[in-house]
């Protein structure tokens, strides 16, 4: 995609150096070959445990995006996904329909980049942790020992995991938790939803922990955990800035509402937004510093 071009080439020692990561990547995966596709045999007996894996993580996903009564309001207060649907960019727009709310009309790279943008990062790890931990309640044929033992011989089950793993230390709930306390107007529904997000994030943590055998997360892979590190201390101010202007934004649209006056539309005329465009800047802002847009 565009953005990853920019990113990645457009720069001369920035291209080098991706393309160094490139050869050696390849070059490893093909030394390392003969012994992968040993390794890599789906052996029957694990594919039907992903088969009830899977199954289980699937039902608590659907259990909170479409059994939640409330999971839609929640998350167009909770994510800036109205403000995202006003960014000039993209081919297609956010929604299939135009004056939809379903979650269903809603393109996949808007779902994800807003959870992203709001630091849940929700859509790459929820369901992970509810799937393990009744999986191993629920089936004595499998133990943590099994999962263990799937993760050092199992390439698929060790890119699933380790996606997981990236998504979870990327997110941050201590920021998320902000964004729901400051733009989610009904307490009650804020606190259901939310108890079920934190509590899948911590099961999701502790599962990824036990399967990896690290202290904490991506322990084993430190040049990512350090990247994150390094960028989070500035990333986190815009992301408090985000919700502020949010919140006046939306503020001032209620108003309007109120005063039955159409509120102010990208391209209505040529007098800037100063307030939509510094939102837009910080959403931005936040893509460019989390390295992600989904």
């Amino acid at each position: 995609q565009g953005e990853v071009i920019s990113s990645k080439y457009s720069l001369h020692g920035i291209a080098v150096r991706n393309f160094e990561r490139l050869v050696s990547a390849v070059t490893l995966s093909s030394l390392r070959e003969p012994d992968q596709r040993v390794k890599g045999i789906d052996k029957p007996e694990w594919l039907s445990l992903m088969d009830s894996l899977s199954e289980i993580a699937l039902n608590e996903y659907r259990s909170l995006v479409y059994g939640e009564k409330d999971f839609v309001r929640f998350f167009q207060e909770c994510t800036p996904i109205q403000e995202i649907s006003k960014l000039r960019l993209g081919s297609r727009p956010a929604r299939r329909n135009k004056n939809s709310t379903s979650i269903s009309d809603l393109r996949a790279i808007p779902w994800v980049f807003a959870w992203t943008q709001s630091r849940f990062l929700l859509p790459g790890w929820y369901g992970f942790g509810s799937a393990v931990t009744k999986l191993l309640e629920s089936d004595t044929k499998y133990d943590i020992n099994t999962l263990k033992e799937l993760y050092e011989t199992w390439p698929f089950f060790t890119g699933l995991v380790k996606k997981v793993e990236t998504s979870l230390a990327i997110a941050d709930m201590k920021i998320a938790s902000y964004y729901a306390d400051n733009l989610v107007n009904e307490s009650s529904m804020k606190e259901r939803i939310m108890g079920r997000i934190l509590s899948d994030y911590d099961s999701s943590h502790q599962a990824v922990l036990k399967i990896t055998g690290q202290s904490y997360l991506l322990e084993n892979t430190e040049f990512l955990r350090r990247s994150i590190d390094l960028r989070n201390p500035y990333v986190d101010p815009l992301s408090y800035l985000q919700v502020k202007f949010i919140r006046l934004l939306r503020e001032r649209l209620s108003q309007s509402a109120d005063q039955q006056e159409r509120p102010v539309q990208p391209g209505d005329s040529a007098t800037p937004d100063q307030l939509l465009d510094t939102v837009l800047m910080a959403i931005n802002g936040v893509a460019e510093g989390l390295q992600s847009t989904g």
